[in-house]
């Protein structure tokens, strides 16, 4: 018996296929990992590594199905509809973003978010900008869109991890079912 160090409870910690390894100090429970996955609609993450899991009859999993996404053309491991996993977040997600070089807004179906180290710096990876530059650029996601994107979703270095957890451990501990993220589309 371990610490979840989720909900902070007594359990049998769960082998996670990712990161765990034989001796592993940091453990997660089989309900707080539910909970995780339930809250991304059946995908969530691994509080330590961010690797994408999903749970199959109380077991975490990684599935790999490697091909060229169909969004962003790019090789990954295809999770649905023949796109990556960014690239399914991302059409879950669409948000706006400004184009570094000329400033104009558009809309992304890609977590842009992912590759910026704050909210207001611009991404270390490119897209191509369909307003005005007709070339890959980098972007940054626009100031009103930054709070919508969901906590588990948000990149480390945003510092807001701590808040994610601390919804995972009141849903744990209030017995309720979490609600899966809506479908957020921003216009």
């Amino acid at each position: 018996m371990m610490e979840c160090a989720i909900c902070y409870e007594q359990c049998e910690p769960l082998s996670m296929p990712c990161c765990g390894k034989e001796g592993a100090t940091v453990a997660y429970c089989r309900p707080c990992l539910e909970v995780i996955c339930q809250l991304g609609g059946g995908v969530g993450r691994c509080p330590t590594c961010r690797q994408c899991l999903r749970m199959d009859d109380g077991v975490p999993s990684i599935t790999e199905n490697r091909g060229q996404c169909q969004m962003c053309r790019q090789m990954h491991i295809l999770v649905d509809q023949g796109m990556c996993e960014a690239c399914n977040l991302g059409r879950r997600y669409v948000f706006r973003y400004e184009c570094q070089r000329c400033h104009r807004l558009q809309r992304i179906p890609h977590p842009m978010w992912r590759y910026q180290a704050t909210p207001t710096d611009f991404s270390s990876s490119t897209w191509a900008c369909h307003q005005g530059c007709g070339d890959y650029t980098t972007w940054r996601l626009a100031p009103e869109d930054v709070g919508q994107v969901p906590d588990m979703e948000c990149p480390e270095s945003w510092g807001r991890r701590e808040e994610w957890l601390e919804q995972v451990r009141r849903l744990r501990h209030s017995g309720q079912r979490p609600e899966t993220s809506p479908r957020c589309v921003v216009s």
